[in-house]
């Protein structure tokens, strides 16, 4: 019959990125046993070693313990997963090598976002602090079938805690390094018995930047943080058949953005100025001078990133009788996105010693965004099948809007010496209407063998209204070849209306066999799809409803999961091999540097994963996790005739090798109190951060840099992050100190090379720089909570 307790000692996924064992759902035995936890990694409730996928499960301990605020510190834990939201205003997010570069109005994310159930059409973004989370669930690779549109890599599913029926409390408050203050709230309370139950959230999070801006009259420094978020579920229990939950959530975000550290530039223009940083600077400046900066940019506006999202959610789960069951989820969301960057740079001129800050441009991007999505399961669990169908509709109305100015320059900060150049004015909205209708069947075939199966069909339809212009350019034009900026002064460049729409069939076949109560092995095949999209920036003379191809997922797993030593050491392992066609990535335009574009790409990413965790005793838990990867392009990609990326080369953040290990102890100091020290090491090796050919941008640079694959890559690191919790016998506070990147290491998170077109080439050609991590991080937290 269907189970989902199958085994002696049915165990968690604690996944090897975390040593913490999660709350325990069901008695321990024998008395060191992993404990178990619940997942939906199938859209049904299962313990995590029944589970015939590759899926990271970390609880709320894990995540508490090892200091996860946001989600892309999720990535951390993880090997394999990534992200990285430290250059750009959307959070970049590989799974296995699989990423998507930029999110813009037109491409969206290779792997799905649920949030208690709820599809998150722009995603990481949207999330916020981690408030209350009771689970977060990574499922690597495609989850088409399961999971839907957008889940090519695969899918994030977070749930937050559903409310009680008693009186719960808690209280949390922080203070660290950079003088981080913060502040977490959390209250139940049954209204009515335990028919009607409230939950209500808040936290406050507020940062200084770690990274100085030395720019004079400026006090806004880089990696500024200020958030706040709140949260409120509201859960009615009609009858023993029927629940129905409300949830309301807002989250609010100003902070200031990250800045590009320079490492090179080119050589001097027909102007006689050499290399313009169209970033802002540190490091090396031009001509290989060295500027001291005190560990800090120079930027006369500090990069705003302000953020703003509300949503609102319905769901009912209806026992129609014992064999059936009904569920429908019901969204609304709307967010808005702002951020600037007002862009320094450094211009060496031969008569004047040293390097000049300049004025250089100003980029304004602003993102408004609705979404709207409804889905109905029916399900049913009979003694030998477990089967559920459903439709799923999402709708989508994002605008963006990029305002780019070239505005005066200023030498010392006198205005004039150049002039104004002009502004441009890139306005695109795009609509889509998705309509899916899915089935999924696990089937018990005897007393060994399971087999899940499963079917999708997906209708996406984008249309498109694009329109940009250029306000003014009085001296632009004089050296301008047309390229760079659009159109006359004052008139639209261009207007443009498209509808275009993709369609796809996504399956999955997944065996899996019961070897005995403590081992069960599987192997499958699964797809995944991501419709295709527009170019929401364009270069002159291109064709701005020119689309690019959905991207498709087909990958072949296998994998085991075992308990040893009476379910105290835990096993897993998986390996796989993936076929990716037209992969959705960005891409300079070589003939318009200033320009990126999006182009599909074929590829295929293939490797070995693995999780263990050993509870050594009551006191010491022990656990690792490493992931072997290789992810490559296969074939030659031309763009308007030039060769931008290259059969065999590396896929971005997809490091050949990565592993956490972690430890995890308690001393019981006396009857009434205990130490808890937890700590995990982190590998992760030299990976590609940048989707470039060298050869081809020497040639763009006018061959003014050399470029090679060092320039394009990341260096490996290794990050030490420990916690240390003091706790009473009672459990209803606790005092912690917790630090983050001990080793204060320090390594490229995202890489930039800035080519100038013709248009600019009379200021200098190429420079190279990147952004940096987090470094070295100090806090200490108390929390107080009760539960009556």
């Amino acid at each position: 019959m269907i189970s989902h307790h199958k085994k002696k000692v049915i165990p968690a996924i604690i996944a090897a990125s975390s040593p913490l064992i999660a709350t325990p759902s069901l008695a321990q035995s024998p008395a060191l046993a992993i404990e178990e936890v619940i997942v939906t990694a199938q859209r049904r409730e299962q313990s995590l070693q029944d589970v015939p996928v590759s899926v990271k499960a970390l609880g709320a301990d894990q995540l508490a313990q090892n200091s996860v605020n946001d989600i892309s510190d999720i990535g951390k834990l993880t090997p394999g997963l990534s992200f990285s939201s430290t250059a750009n205003p959307d959070t970049e997010i590989a799974i296995r090598g699989i990423s998507t570069a930029t999110v813009s109005a037109g491409v969206e994310q290779s792997t799905a976002l649920y949030l208690d159930g709820v599809y998150l059409g722009r995603g990481f973004d949207l999330v916020g602090d981690l408030l209350d989370v009771e689970r977060v669930e990574v499922l690597r690779g495609p989850q088409g079938t399961l999971f839907g549109r957008n889940a090519a890599a695969g899918a994030v599913n977070i749930t937050t805690a559903a409310p009680q029926d008693n009186l719960q409390g808690k209280l949390k408050v922080a203070y660290g390094s950079k003088s981080l203050k913060s502040f977490q709230g959390l209250g139940n309370i049954p209204l009515v018995d335990d028919s009607l139950l409230l939950r209500l959230n808040a936290s406050f999070r507020e940062r200084d930047g770690w990274l100085k801006n030395t720019s004079p009259g400026n006090e806004e420094d880089f990696y500024q943080q200020k958030r706040n978020s709140l949260r409120s579920k509201l859960l009615w229990h009609a009858s023993d058949e029927l629940s129905v939950q409300l949830t309301a959530d807002h989250y609010k975000q100003d902070d200031t953005r990250s800045a590009f550290i320079v490492t090179r530039v080119g050589s001097a223009g027909p102007l006689g100025i050499t290399g313009v940083n169209p970033e802002g600077i540190e490091a090396k400046g031009t001509n290989n001078q060295a500027i001291v900066l005190d560990n800090g940019l120079p930027r006369t506006v500090p990069p705003k990133l302000k953020r703003e999202s509300s949503g609102i959610s319905l769901k009912t789960d209806w026992e129609i009788n014992d064999d059936f069951s009904l569920t429908s989820v019901s969204s609304y969301r709307r967010s808005d996105l702002d951020t600037g960057t007002p862009s320094n740079g450094l211009l060496s001129v031969p008569s004047i010693h040293g390097p000049l800050i300049t004025s250089f441009y100003v980029r304004n991007l602003k993102v408004d965004n609705k979404e709207f999505n409804q889905e109905f399961r029916l399900q049913s669990i009979t003694e030998n099948l477990d089967w559920f169908v459903g439709v799923n509709y999402f709708y989508g109305d994002v605008n963006e809007r990029s305002d780019f100015a070239l505005p005066a320059f200023a030498i010392a900060g006198v205005p004039g010496v150049i002039g104004n150049f002009g502004d441009n004015r890139s306005d695109v909205t795009i609509k889509t209407h998705s309509l899916a209708l899915f089935a999924d069947a696990v089937i018990q075939l005897g007393n060994d063998w399971q087999l899940a199966t499963g079917l999708r069909y997906s209708y996406d339809e984008k249309r498109v209204h694009h329109h940009a212009a250029l306000s003014r350019a009085p001296v632009f034009t004089a050296i301008s070849d047309g390229n760079f900026l659009y159109g006359l002064d004052g008139q639209p460049a261009f207007k443009s209306r498209d509808t275009e729409s993709w369609n796809n069939l996504s399956g999955r076949l997944v065996a899996d066999y019961t070897i005995n109560d403590d081992a069960t092995f599987y192997a499958g095949f699964s797809q995944g799809y991501k419709a295709g999209g527009y170019n929401s920036v364009v270069a002159t003379g291109q064709d701005p409803a020119d689309t690019f191809d959905q991207e498709k997922a087909n990958s072949f797993e296998s994998g085991i999961k075992s308990d040893w030593l009476d379910g105290r050491l835990r096993l897993n392992a998986s390996a796989f091999y993936t076929l990716y066609k037209n992969f959705q990535l960005q891409q300079s335009d070589p003939n318009n540097p200033g320009v990126a574009l999006n182009l599909t790409a074929d590829a295929k990413t293939k490797g070995l994963e693995m999780d263990m965790t050993f509870r050594a005793s009551e006191a010491l838990t022990l656990g690792m996790s490493s992931s072997i990867l290789d992810a490559e392009f296969t074939e030659d990609t031309y763009l308007q005739g030039i060769l931008v990326i290259k059969k065999g080369q590396d896929m971005l953040r997809a490091p050949r090798f990565s592993a956490v290990f972690n430890a995890d102890y308690v001393w019981n100091l006396t009857n009434n109190f205990s130490l808890r020290l937890t700590a995990n090491y982190i590998h992760n090796g030299r990976q590609r951060i940048a989707n470039d050919v060298p050869e081809t941008l020497t040639a763009a640079s006018g061959n003014a840099l050399a470029f090679s694959e060092a320039d394009l890559q990341s260096n490996s690191y290794n990050l030490l992050n420990a916690k240390l919790t003091l706790q009473p016998a009672d459990d209803n506070w606790s005092l912690s100190l917790w630090g983050t990147n001990l080793g204060d290491e320090a390594f490229r998170d995202d890489d930039h090379v800035s080519i100038s077109n013709a248009a600019l080439r009379a200021l200098g050609t190429a420079s190279t720089s990147y952004s940096r991590n987090e470094p070295r991080m100090f806090g200490v937290d108390f929390t107080y909570h009760f539960n009556h």
